[in-house]
């Protein structure tokens, strides 16, 4: 009933229907979608926060939770998300090369084996950057966190998603799989 008011309101101060789109209507679904994600993210939390200490574990669930949200984020109005996925031996190797203790995710991976494997990634991600849409690499979801450790420097923008994080409803559609140079 208030955003009816607000919008009405709008349009007898003179504001056309894209003004009061941008002006009230958006705002207000944008902190609807924003309680929404605080409350599942919460919900999370406490459905495994009492059992699981792991920052890195709780992360990923409260991922998987938030699916919708982060599949509509990525794909297009047809429901498609454009990707770039990667070689079960390049995920592998990625997997071995970051530990995971105590203190979260450690990369173990040398500079040079690091440089490799962000380079290949940039390779294929840039088929999608030259298309207009974003650098999404779609992955297993024990591989995840780590790509995201391993990337984070030498590809700041690179989004990593897992499976677990897509929806029934999203057409995935692969324009290339990184392979892996050292097995390659």
């Amino acid at each position: 009933e208030r955003a009816a008011h607000l919008l009405e309101a709008a349009r007898l101060l003179g504001a056309g229907p894209w003004r009061r789109l941008g002006a009230v209507a958006l705002p207000l679904a944008l902190a609807a979608i924003a309680a929404g994600v605080a409350l599942a993210t919460m919900e999370t939390l406490g459905d495994y926060a009492s059992r699981l200490k792991d920052p890195v574990i709780l992360t990923e669930h409260v991922r998987h939770r938030l699916a919708r949200v982060i599949s509509s984020r990525y794909r297009d109005k047809e429901k498609r998300l454009y990707c770039v996925t990667l070689d079960p031996a390049l995920e592998d190797r990625i997997r071995a090369g970051v530990e995971h203790n105590d203190a979260g995710l450690l990369v173990r991976m040398s500079g040079e084996a690091i440089n490799t494997t962000c380079g290949l990634i940039q390779k294929e991600v840039e088929k999608l950057t030259r298309a207009g849409r974003d650098p999404v690499v779609l992955v297993f979801p024990q591989t995840r966190a780590c790509l995201k450790q391993l990337t984070i420097r030498g590809l700041p923008e690179l989004v990593v998603l897992s499976h677990n994080e897509i929806t029934r409803d999203t057409i995935v559609e692969s324009v290339g799989t990184v392979t892996d140079a050292v097995s390659a």
